[in-house]
Order: C-alpha cells, then sequence, then structure tokens
C-alpha cells in the first residue's frame, strides 16, 4: 500500500512538473513573441521614416533619418521596447534580450532591422549600466554589457555597409507580420497626437486616428473639397489601437478621410465603403465634407492673464446673431463671422459695445463644427449639433477651407487684447449623428460601441439628450476624447473656459477627469441638467469644492418671481449668498442668470416691462457667485415672444443695434452696474459668507428685502424691492449718512444723493449705498 501511494504521489508530482514547464515555456513564448513583435514594430517604422524623407533621392544621413526627422512615430514602438526592458532585471534576462536583438539583425539582414536591433541593445545597455551601479556582484553583468557594447560595434559597421547599397529600397524591404500586437503601457499611444498634425522643423505631415478595434484603416487624401478620388493608403497600428502614417512633406491644404472596417455584429457601424472624416480635424468642409490639413501655426500678440473666476462677468453670445443685422456697421463679408466681432471697437456697437459696457468674458455659443441643417426646419441656428470637437465652426470663416482655424484665433486673439476672456460653449453630451436613422460622420463608423451609449439591443441609441444619442464619455475611448479635445482648445486657441451643456449626460468619472487634467486657470461651468431627467449621471449637489461652476436655474426661477412681486424671500436670502446652503460649497460654485440663449428673454417673459428686467439685472450683477448676461439683455432686447428660437437665422436672434440707442438709460444702467460690481470686493467672494460678512435688513413687506455687506474700507448697502405697486421703507444702519450708487433708475458709482435714516424704494426697484469705514 505504501509503495502504491509513492508511485500515485510520484506520477502526480510528475504531472504537476510537466504543466508547470508547459506553462513556463508557454509564458516564455508569449514574451518572445511580444518582443519580436516590438521590434518588428519599430523596424517598420524606420522604414517608413526613411523612405519619406529619401523620396527625393538618396544620400540622406541614416542617422538622422532614424533619430530625427520620425521620431514621432518612432517613439511609439520604441516605448514599446523600452516598457519590455524595463522588466529585465537579472543577467540571464539581459542576455536573453540581447541575443534576441542580435538575431533579429542576423535573420532579416535589411537595414531597418538592423536599426531597430540597434536602437535595442543600446538601450540594453544603458540598463545593464545602471544595474551595475545598484549590484553588489556585478561580473555576470559586467559581461553582459561587454557583448552588448560589441554588438553595438557590429551592428553600427552593418548600417554604415548597409546605408550604401540599400537606401533607396528601404521601404519595400519590410513587411509588417501579422497577429495581436504586444502590449505596452497606454502613455505610449499619447504620444502619436491624434489628427493631420504638420511639422515645420522637419517637413512631416503625419495623421493618427484612434480605433483600437477597427481591423483596416486606409487614409484617403484628395486635392480639393470636390475631389470623387484620392489617393489611397494603408495605415499602420500601434499597439493601442492608434492608426497612423507619416509623409515627408507638407500638405496643408490637402483634404482627406479614412476608410475604416472592424467587426460585424449588431451594433456595428464599420464600412469600409464610407468615407469618413476625422473626428480628430483640426478643419473640416463643412460638417459633410472632408477633413482638411492645416498648419496650426499663428502668431500670437497678447499676453492675457485669465481673469480669478470670483471676478468675472459673462457675457453669452453667439457669433452671428452679434453682427449680423445691417444695423451693427460691420462690412457686408464679415457680418456674422469670426473677424466681425472685431469690427466697432471704437463705436458703441459690437467690440464698443463690449468694452463699454464692462463685462471681462464672452461665452460663446457652440463654434464646433455642427450640422447647420440639423433641425426640422432645415435651420439649426444655435449651432448645438456638434459633427467634429476640434474644428472651427466654417461657416464663421471667410473660407471653408481652413481659414477657420486663423480667423478664430485672431478673434481671441483680439477679444484678449481688450482684456476679455473667451469661454467656449461645448456639446460633449451628443452629436449630430443622431439616432439609428442618423447620418454617420465620423464617431459612428470610427466605433460605434465606444463612441455611443447604445440600448440593450444595440442596434438603438439611448436619447436622454432629446437629440437622438448620448456620448459615451464613460468609455476609455470617449473619455479620452474629451479630455484631448479640450486640452487642444486651451493650449491651441488659449480658450479660458469652457460651458458644458447638458452636463448632467457626462459621467461623475470623466467631469473629474476634466477638473484634474485642464490647468487650474481654466474656467469650468456645467448646465446640470439634461432633457430627460433619468438619465442624469450626477445631480447639483455633485462636485461641491471643486472647481465646477453650475447654471443656476434656482437663481433664475426666484428673481423672476422676486422681480414680479411673487417672492419667496428665504429663498432669495440663501441664492444672493451663492446658493451656499443648497447645492453650492462656495459662490464661484454658481452661475447667477436671469437670461441666456434658451427660454424666452426677460422682457418677453415680463411682459415687456422695463423696471422687472432691470430690478432682475441689478439682483444678477450683486449677488454673491458668477453674474451673467445674455447678449441684449442690456438693452432690453426682445425675441417677440419666441421661447425656443435655435433654428431662428432672423431678426428673432440678430441683434438690432437700434435698439440700444432706443434704451441707452437701460445699457447705462447695467454698464454702473458692473462697475460697481467690480469697484467692490464685497460682491465677489470665493467663500460662503458669515455674520462678519453680510447683515439682512428684513421689513413686513415679504416682497422687500435688503442686506449690508461688511468691507475693510467701506461697507455696501443693497435694498431690493419687488412688489409692484407699493414702496417700501427701509431703516438705514446706525444712523450714518450713506452715498447713493443707484437709486433703481440711475447709476453712477461716484454717487447721486446722500441718504441717512429711512430710505422708501420705489415699486419695481433696487437701490444700492454705500458709505466709507
Amino acid at each position: 500500500m505504501k509503495n502504491l501511494v509513492s508511485r500515485r504521489f510520484l506520477t502526480l508530482l510528475s504531472v504537476l512538473v510537466f504543466f508547470f514547464a508547459s506553462a513556463c515555456a508557454s509564458f516564455a513564448q508569449q514574451q518572445s513573441d511580444g518582443f519580436t513583435k516590438a521590434l518588428d514594430n519599430l523596424a517598420r517604422d524606420i522604414s517608413q521614416s526613411s523612405s519619406n524623407v529619401l523620396s527625393g533621392g538618396a544620400g540622406a544621413d541614416i542617422d538622422k533619418l532614424s533619430d530625427e526627422v520620425f521620431s514621432r512615430l518612432e517613439g511609439v514602438s520604441l516605448d514599446e521596447i523600452r516598457s519590455f526592458i524595463s522588466n529585465v532585471n537579472t543577467p540571464m534576462q539581459l542576455e536573453y534580450v540581447l541575443e534576441s536583438a542580435s538575431a533579429f539583425a542576423s535573420k532579416n539582414q535589411k537595414l531597418p532591422y538592423v536599426l531597430a536591433s540597434l536602437k535595442t541593445i543600446k538601450l540594453l545597455d544603458e540598463k545593464t549600466r545602471f544595474l551595475i551601479t545598484q549590484s553588489s556582484d556585478q561580473q555576470e553583468l559586467l559581461a553582459v554589457s561587454r557583448k552588448a557594447s560589441e554588438a553595438v560595434r557590429r551592428l553600427s559597421s552593418q548600417k554604415n555597409i548597409m546605408a550604401k547599397s540599400e537606401v533607396e529600397s528601404i521601404s519595400k524591404n519590410v513587411t509588417v507580420k501579422s497577429g495581436a500586437p504586444a502590449k505596452s503601457p497606454a502613455r505610449t499611444a499619447a504620444k502619436l497626437k491624434q489628427g493631420a498634425n504638420y511639422y515645420a522643423d522637419t517637413n512631416t505631415t503625419t495623421f493618427a486616428i484612434s480605433a483600437p478595434r477597427a481591423t483596416s484603416v486606409k487614409l484617403s487624401i484628395f486635392d480639393s473639397a470636390d475631389a470623387k478620388t484620392g489617393k489611397e493608403y494603408e495605415m499602420k497600428k500601434t499597439a493601442e489601437g492608434v492608426w497612423y502614417l507619416a509623409f515627408s512633406q507638407k500638405l496643408t491644404g490637402k483634404f482627406y478621410g479614412y476608410h475604416i472596417d472592424g467587426p460585424a455584429g449588431k451594433g456595428e457601424r464599420f464600412n469600409p465603403k464610407n468615407l469618413l472624416s476625422d473626428p480628430y480635424a483640426y478643419a473640416n468642409d463643412g460638417s459633410y465634407g472632408k477633413s482638411v490639413v492645416v498648419d496650426n501655426a499663428y502668431n500670437w500678440t497678447s499676453d492675457f492673464k485669465t481673469p480669478d473666476i470670483k471676478d468675472i462677468v459673462v457675457y453669452e453670445m453667439h457669433i452671428k446673431s452679434y453682427t449680423s443685422h445691417s444695423s451693427s456697421g460691420v462690412p457686408a463679408d464679415k457680418r456674422g463671422k469670426y473677424l466681425g466681432l472685431l469690427e466697432g471697437a471704437s463705436s458703441e456697437k459690437v467690440l464698443g459695445n463690449l468694452k463699454e459696457l464692462g463685462v471681462n468674458a464672452v461665452e460663446l455659443l457652440p463654434v464646433h463644427e455642427f450640422d447647420n441643417k440639423a433641425a426640422p426646419s432645415g435651420v439649426n441656428y444655435w449651432g448645438y449639433m456638434t459633427t467634429h470637437f476640434m474644428a472651427p465652426e466654417s461657416s464663421y470663416a471667410s473660407s471653408p477651407e481652413g481659414k477657420q482655424v486663423a480667423e478664430l484665433k485672431k478673434l481671441i486673439d483680439g477679444l484678449h487684447k481688450n482684456g476679455i476672456a473667451v469661454i467656449l460653449d461645448v456639446v460633449y453630451n451628443h452629436t449630430a449623428e443622431g439616432n439609428e436613422q442618423g447620418p454617420t460622420f465620423n464617431f459612428k463608423g470610427v466605433d460605434n460601441h465606444e463612441y455611443y451609449r447604445l440600448c440593450a439591443n444595440p442596434d438603438f441609441y439611448w436619447n436622454g439628450t432629446g437629440c437622438g444619442n448620448e456620448f459615451r464619455t464613460d468609455s476609455a475611448l470617449g473619455r479620452r476624447y474629451v479630455v484631448e479635445t479640450l486640452m487642444h482648445w486651451v493650449k491651441e486657441y488659449k480658450i479660458d473656459g469652457f460651458r458644458f451643456d447638458l452636463a448632467t449626460i457626462i459621467d461623475k468619472e470623466t467631469m473629474m477627469a476634466i477638473n484634474n487634467t485642464l490647468p487650474k486657470n481654466v474656467i469650468l461651468i456645467a448646465e446640470p441638467w439634461a432633457a430627460d431627467w433619468n438619465r442624469n449621471q450626477w445631480s447639483k449637489g455633485d462636485f461641491r469644492n471643486t472647481r465646477w461652476a453650475k447654471w443656476n436655474d434656482d437663481f433664475k426661477n426666484n428673481v423672476r418671481n422676486f422681480a414680479s412681486g411673487k417672492a419667496n424671500r428665504d429663498n432669495m436670502m440663501t441664492l444672493i449668498c451663492g446658493t451656499c446652503y443648497w447645492w453650492a460649497g462656495k459662490p464661484t460654485e454658481t452661475v447667477n442668470f436671469v437670461e441666456c440663449h434658451d427660454n424666452a428673454t426677460m422682457m418677453d417673459a415680463c411682459g415687456g416691462n422695463q423696471k422687472i428686467a432691470m430690478l432682475a439685472g441689478l439682483i444678477t450683477l450683486t449677488s454673491q457667485g458668477i453674474p451673467m448676461l445674455h447678449e441684449g439683455q442690456e438693452f432690453l432686447k426682445t425675441k417677440f415672444g419666441n421661447d425656443n428660437s435655435y433654428d431662428q437665422d432672423n431678426e428673432i436672434n440678430h441683434i438690432n443695434w437700434a435698439l440700444k440707442a432706443k434704451n441707452k438709460k437701460a445699457f447705462d444702467f447695467f454698464a454702473g452696474l458692473i462697475k460697481i460690481r467690480k469697484t467692490f470686493p464685497q460682491f465677489r467672494n470665493d467663500r460662503p459668507l458669515g455674520d462678519k460678512d453680510i447683515k439682512w435688513l428684513l421689513v413686513d413687506n415679504h416682497n422687500g428685502l435688503g442686506y449690508q455687506l461688511f468691507g475693510k474700507e467701506n461697507d455696501v448697502l443693497v435694498l431690493l424691492n419687488g412688489d409692484q405697486n407699493n414702496w417700501i421703507k427701509f431703516g438705514l444702519p446706525d444712523d450714518k449718512e450713506w452715498k447713493v450708487l443707484c437709486n433703481g433708475a440711475e447709476v453712477n458709482p461716484a454717487g447721486l444723493a446722500a441718504a441717512k435714516g429711512d430710505y422708501s424704494v420705489p415699486p419695481v426697484s433696487g437701490v444700492i449705498l454705500m458709505r466709507k469705514k
């Protein structure tokens, strides 16, 4: 029995040893296959580099070819090698890599392979020398280092001999092996800049697009926007699924697109017959056309610094609306265009109006390339149907063939020179591709599953936006796209901030990735709701004490009611203090407004009552938080009762500048209030207010509310009367003399009159007083 047990034990042990050895061999084979694939990728990229640069003839420096010209793309493959070598730490492992790299060159005997092996062994030698300094037993490591040095000398000599005889045929000698790409760190793909990029220093144009699940990507390059056929090129794929190609020539002004193939099945939209525009395009020929290769270079002339978020006064505006009307005084060829906004600097219109009003930030309705026809009426005017998140809207440029890039930069540069920050309204909650019946511009064809939230039946789309789909920010591809495109606007356009449309569709992790990734001076504003509340990914109470500010519809609704004689005074006290006891952690987390592009203007909402509109504006500009005005609000613009003007390319949206002259007193009122806000820091706190900051003046009439803001040098008093018929009397504090800065109809920061004792505020009015300490 004992012998039987022993035999069974030995048999079991043999089986275990066999499986262990098999597993080790399998692991070693996987490592070998991965390393060989990484070497092959590097050789391929060196080959592409050399063939591109040598297209003009032989005689170029081979070291320059492999080390400089194509460094951006070679760097990705080389990082795969670095990643592998970083995990190699013993003499036996080092020798294995050395022998594998040497064998790779010996087996293939072509220049790109020799260069790839040479680069790899140089990296290995660096790692070996580092380990020597860290090890007490150096003999084996020194032996490896000697072998590596000898291999470098041998391969360098071999490289020089090959360079003379093979330089003209480099690109023909490398074939990319099939099979799964080697695994490497995610950071390597980031070195491949997405889109079409021209590098003047090497006269190189590169193309890259992230499509990990695609099985084939072909690049087509065209000479014109309307060309039917172009020249087609097979693209190469990195381990992270970025497809790329490069050319040693300047291709700016050319047009391009992609043919992408991939898996078939439910919810898949891969179709190699479709020509897709580039989601990472810097410019596109309209929404439906080809992408454009552009030179992003621009000579900036301003050294503008983004104002602190507590100090901004935001002015929401639309590029086209502001200058389209003939009364703007803008030359006909610039009306409704980017450069039109820089007209009138010395007048009372357009840029001159912004300067005179005193706002220091404009929030531009979408300027990303959008589908101008995506509406039942055939007119999508506002722009909330994005097709390309890195490309400026081409209809706002003097020409759609790339000029939109330089012209938008010139606009931003000009606004910065006039002390005005630029905030972009961005629409990352959905795209213009719509639902299952919608068109395919790019995202659906690049990877429908990764870029959209699909239903249980993946042939259909979730639609919490009311616009046909939801952009899938919670996927790795979607989140990366959002963050990268935002960084592009910050770096290339010097954008000061972003307002995120229907932001509750964006998942919380992506919201925090934006918060943590973008530079700290970049202003972040969210619209904290969606079309379908059931699809909200977060609520107003989230992101307290972060950089995120949120549009405050609670403020809008309560202030409109207060100014119309339907006050909830308790609510007003919370809102005036920055909504800090509801959902904001500090005043700078709320954007206060009573009018925006959505819904009715104040004048339409209050039946044309100017006093109501002006009182609501006063409360907006004197409350804690970020105040926002809507274009034309300062001179009482109306939309003639239209409360959803998204498709109106006419006087409903266009600014008629004759209205400013007609309502000049209202304009002066708003401009004066902004000057007061800028003068007194008590209106611009970035922390919740306490008893040392504010004292309330409460009266019997609940339509009346007053408060005193304490300051270091002076105190400010604000008295509000929302009663539609009755004057309200307030007792001024301390029986001391106050200076009246605003009497409800006029504003003068230098003072209108003196007041002491009791002060009676007229119906539907707000009064501001000040006294020095």
